[in-house]
């Protein structure tokens, strides 16, 4: 399975109203890993989300 670290990086991609929107935020600060907050204005774009 997967094994989650302070080494990681995850993505807040989602809208804080949708459920999996907590996985990606207390995954991030449960583990002590970095969380990056997405704009709303890149989440439209696949080639700027990809950048």
């Amino acid at each position: 399975w997967f094994t989650f670290s302070e080494k990681d990086v995850w993505t807040l991609f989602h809208s804080f109203a949708f459920d999996f929107s907590v996985w990606e935020i207390f995954g991030a600060l449960l583990h002590g890993g970095r969380l990056v907050i997405v704009p709303r204005e890149v989440t439209r774009s696949p080639e700027e989300f990809h950048a």
